[in-house]
């Protein structure tokens, strides 16, 4: 077997490793850093089972406000407004249409009207991007503007009325 030269780059790495200070004894052993964690301030933060059902009712009860308000909200949902736009547009208009007496409050009725026009608004910037049938954009023009009548005449109403009152 043959003898090899050893590097002098790696020499001079031993050397300079040799020369290093010793290894310094730590503060604390382990037997002390478990003690040390298991008491003072370690035993504030400790979860025991009551954190976890808090936080598991409040998870739950977000989640259900989520879901509950999406079924609460008016107007159309966008997964049936992405239907009204495959569907023909004359059963999808009849759908909007407000009953022809409304015992509400006319903020209600305001607020309901700005939501479907808005949704008209959406479904013609759908059928114009995508090139539509002439007869659906005007159909839905129609309905917009009939809406927008709607929506006049309501709010001439309610100044009437905040104006008797």
């Amino acid at each position: 077997m043959k003898h090899e030269e050893p590097d002098p780059g790696l020499t001079e790495v031993v050397r300079r490793m040799r020369e290093l200070p010793s290894e310094a004894r730590p503060p604390f052993d382990w037997l002390e850093f478990q003690a040390r964690t298991r008491s003072g301030r370690g035993a504030a933060f400790r979860l025991d089972w009551r954190h976890v059902t808090a936080a598991a009712c409040v998870a739950l009860t977000i989640g259900a406000l989520a879901v509950w308000s999406r079924f609460l909200t008016p107007g159309v949902a966008p997964a049936d407004a992405e239907m009204m736009v495959q569907a023909d547009l004359p059963p999808a208009i009849e759908s909007l249409r407000e009953p022809a007496i409304v015992r509400v409050d006319t903020e209600l009725a305001i607020t309901d009207l700005e939501d479907s026009i808005a949704l008209i608004d959406e479904l013609l910037t759908v059928e114009r991007a995508a090139s539509a049938q002439p007869a659906r954009v005007t159909a839905l023009q129609r309905e917009r503007t009939r809406m927008v009548d709607s929506l006049v005449q309501v709010r001439y109403a309610d100044t009437l009325a905040s104006e008797l009152n």
